[in-house]
């Protein structure tokens, strides 16, 4: 019956992955925004744009394109590169596109050599960038848009989540069960692990140990090195969201609004919290608190002991892990209005954000 679910609730979610446009011509959203978080501005992709905001007062600095075009939107998270001169989108045109993250204009250089969506966020390291697209392979290109692999790294289905990075290694977990390590100079593989059922969020790998929640409610610890399975967890349902670690403790929720708190050596489990709605996004650990949202539109501040701190309430479904640029959170939502909103660590709304459009 498990697998049975699974299956369903891909081919329910790749159906609206696929319904970019609606019969009309007219652009719908159909997933969910990515956001991202420098010190002063916010992008966030969302359907037919990439918004620029101040992060002080929500304002809109640029959106990208100037105008909607019918046959591309965008819901990776951008990425900009450590000197801050590109912006990194992944659309779903086929395309990933760089452009100048001040002014919104594109930077010289598009990659369209992938052969469907982007649906994760892009990596960006020193040695490049390494694009995961749902065609199953991954990108690895330079600064230039050029490729770094002779091929790019192939897996046997789609991969929706974002890739990680640690001593030399790239590692992607894919719908194919299996968490890849791959060279990060050759695109070789180093190793592959199989987690019985798919992968959709991106894994957290701290201290040598990688780890990944999965479709088949359970959390895996891996040996980043050998991709040893060190411990699993069985979660209440399944795991969207991707795991967030910190002070040797990981952080992670499930759909059916169970937030758990588990040893991060032993998968031991120290706490767990029941929210109202399910929970897709990752967790934010920031001072001795950990901050995510549900669908039903709650996000929620608790101690990293599992005690409610506060919780503030968006119209819409939070699916997105909530950013910090040193002042502010940042939460984005659909099915509702606003797109953003602003949040201090107090729990009290500094702005809203609505596309004029």
């Amino acid at each position: 019956m498990k697998k049975n679910r699974i299956l369903i609730f891909s081919i329910i979610v790749g159906a609206v992955l696929l319904s970019a446009c609606s019969g009309s011509g007219q652009l719908t959203a159909s997933s969910w925004p990515g956001i991202t978080a420098s010190e002063e501005t916010i992008f966030v992709a969302y359907g037919p744009h990439v918004y620029a905001l101040n992060a002080a007062n929500g304002s809109q600095l640029w959106q990208y394109p100037a105008e909607p075009d019918n046959n591309v939107s965008y819901y990776a998270a951008p990425a900009l590169t450590d000197d801050g001169s590109q912006l990194i989108l992944g659309a779903y045109d086929n395309v990933l596109y760089s452009i100048d993250p001040e002014s919104g204009l594109p930077s010289g250089w598009s990659f369209a050599g992938a052969n469907s969506r982007y649906i994760g966020n892009p990596l960006v390291t020193e040695e490049g960038i390494f694009a995961p697209n749902s065609d199953g392979h991954l990108y690895a290109l330079d600064y230039t848009g050029q490729p770094l692999w002779r091929e790019a790294y192939s897996t046997i289905e789609p991969i929706w989540a974002g890739p990680v990075t640690d001593n030399g290694a790239i590692y992607v977990a894919a719908l194919d069960h299996q968490v890849h390590a791959i060279d990060k100079t050759t695109g070789s593989l180093i190793w592959t692990q199989d987690l019985e059922t798919a992968i959709s969020g991106t894994p957290a790998i701290v201290d040598g140990i990688l780890y990944a929640g999965t479709f088949g409610s359970k959390v895996f610890a891996l040996d980043a090195d050998t991709g040893k399975i060190l411990w699993t967890f069985d979660t209440k349902d399944w795991v969207w969201a991707s795991p967030a670690v910190s002070d040797g403790v990981v952080y992670i929720g499930d759909v059916s609004g169970t937030f758990f708190a588990l040893d991060a050596k032993s998968g031991r489990i120290d706490w767990s919290f029941t929210a109202e709605g399910g929970i897709y996004g990752g967790a934010l650990v920031l001072d001795g608190k950990v901050y995510f949202g549900t669908d039903t539109g709650k996000f929620y501040a608790l101690t990293t002991e599992g005690r409610p701190d506060w919780f503030y309430t968006v119209t819409g479904k939070i699916y997105s892990a909530p950013v910090f640029n040193g002042e502010y959170l940042f939460v984005a939502a659909i099915d509702g209005d606003p797109l953003v909103t602003a949040i201090d660590l107090n729990g009290a709304a500094r702005w809203p954000f609505s596309p004029e459009n």
